[in-house]
């Protein structure tokens, strides 16, 4: 189990997850396409990671440079600013590549080229940057995102300023969440600037065998209740049919993946809805998920699905709204806010 337990939702909280774009793309798009698809080979972090270090390379190669652009073995004297990796999504699961160049013309006419300059199958992201007080180099701390000062160690120029424009391509769906190509410059005196283009990828966990529903499940008993009042709705569904959807609705859903973002406050004034599975009535719980379902849209990592294995908090999941409504419509019910 790769992500540690969320805390509770109210409150403000920092929560082991990848940026909210990154994680609905990795993760309701694949909850779908394996809703639809059904089993079929599953996916293992090691392919995932396998495939972010082939496509970062391939990223790599649609930067469009400036005209007389020269590639560089390395960082040139100067440009210490901006050999970091930074801006980067803060997860350990992240492919990285990059390459040096040198290019002709000034910090604004580069960055402004780039801006106009989208590599094939990109969209433009955002841009940012700012300056470097004091002395620079290897081992510099990364800047802030969007832009901040940094503060390097070693010793090269006193005031050196850097700009970055980002690009995004599409995720691929349960494998790449994020797919990323980042231009930075720094201006190399007057006339001619030092650009550092890193591709970066942020690979899928895959959600593993044993966090799922197990076997044997013959009841899913329903309830959906405001905080400290008792459920306004409870329904025990025993049809074999319906059992089994349900169950194999929750077990496409995707995991929380690893990483660090900030949430909001959020005040749990809403509905939470409740699955709670066993094998009869009255028997043993094999397993329990609820949603704090009050809010419509996809889920992201600051309020995720909860779900437990026979007495055990696994790692929690996303896409909980969008199941909430397939079992409300599977059971002709109203269940949460509207997705």
């Amino acid at each position: 189990m790769r992500a540690p337990h969320l805390p509770a939702l109210a409150g403000a909280c920092a929560v082991l997850a990848l940026a909210a774009g990154s994680q609905a793309a990795a993760g309701e798009g694949a909850a779908r396409i394996q809703a639809a698809s059904g089993a079929g080979a599953a996916p293992t972090a090691a392919a995932n990671r396998a495939s972010a270090d082939r496509d970062v390379r391939a990223l790599l190669g649609r930067v469009v440079l400036p005209p007389g652009a020269r590639a560089l073995s390395g960082r040139p004297p100067g440009a210490g600013a901006i050999d970091n990796a930074q801006p980067q999504q803060a997860t350990p699961d992240i492919a990285d590549v990059q390459a040096w160049w040198r290019a002709p013309g000034t910090l604004d006419s580069v960055v402004a080229f780039e801006k106009a300059h989208a590599p094939a199958g990109s969209s433009f992201a955002g841009s940012g940057g700012g300056s470097t007080p004091g002395t620079t180099g290897g081992g510099t701390t990364p800047g802030t995102t969007g832009g901040g000062t940094t503060r390097g160690t070693t010793g090269e120029s006193s005031s050196a300023a850097w700009s970055y424009v980002e690009f995004s391509f599409p995720a691929r769906a349960g494998v790449l969440g994020s797919r990323m190509l980042i231009v930075k410059v720094s201006a190399l005196g007057a006339h001619a600037t030092a650009l550092r283009v890193d591709a970066e990828d942020v690979w899928v966990i895959p959600r593993s065998p044993g966090e799922r529903i197990p076997a044997g499940v013959g009841e899913v008993d329903v309830s959906s209740a405001n905080p400290g009042r008792p459920p306004s709705l409870t329904r025990s569904v025993t049809d074999a049919s319906q059992v089994r959807t349900i169950v194999t609705l929750i077990d496409a859903l995707p995991i929380v993946q690893p990483g660090a973002i900030a949430c909001p406050m959020i005040m749990i004034n809403g509905p939470t809805v409740t699955f709670t599975f066993r094998a009869s009535a009255g028997s043993k719980i094999l397993a329990q998920a609820s949603q704090y379902a009050a809010f419509p849209g996809p889920n992201t990592a600051c309020d995720p699905m909860r779900l437990s294995i026979e007495g055990r908090t696994q790692t929690p999941l996303l896409g909980g709204n969008g199941f909430v409504a397939a079992v409300g419509k599977l059971l002709g019910l109203k269940l949460g806010a509207a997705v």
